[in-house]
């Protein structure tokens, strides 16, 4: 199982199966509008349970009306050598100025189009 327990608008709350968490992340990053260039600063930290890990990361992309990094932390549980759950917790403010970021990127393209439309008639 793997869990967003801030997911944003849009964005499910869980993927329950190991299909279900490739097709989600697939779509997420390799169809969606958002370039992600990296994941970087990685640190990975134990538990009290030797079960469990902690990762600490920072996404980082850029579309044509700047760059992006949303931090995030992952909890992992791993039983039998298998990972049998994951919670994914993202910067909600870093997201939703990502948000703002792909708005105004779109406004952009929107209006660099029209101008090269009307370049052309």
């Amino acid at each position: 199982m793997h869990e967003f327990p801030f997911s944003s608008p849009g964005f499910p709350s869980r993927y329950e199966r190991r299909e279900e968490v490739r097709a989600g992340y697939r779509r997420a990053w390799g169809a969606g509008p958002v370039p992600v260039e990296a994941v970087e600063d990685m640190e990975i930290h134990d538990t009290a349970d030797p079960e469990v890990i902690t990762g600490e990361h920072v996404v980082v992309g850029a579309l044509s009306t700047g760059t992006f990094t949303v931090p995030g932390v992952l909890i992992v549980r791993v039983h039998d050598g298998l990972i049998t759950r994951v919670r994914d917790h993202m910067d909600g403010l870093a997201v939703a100025g990502l948000g703002e970021l792909m708005v105004k990127a779109a406004v952009e393209e929107r209006l660099t189009e029209s101008v090269r439309q009307g370049s052309q008639g």
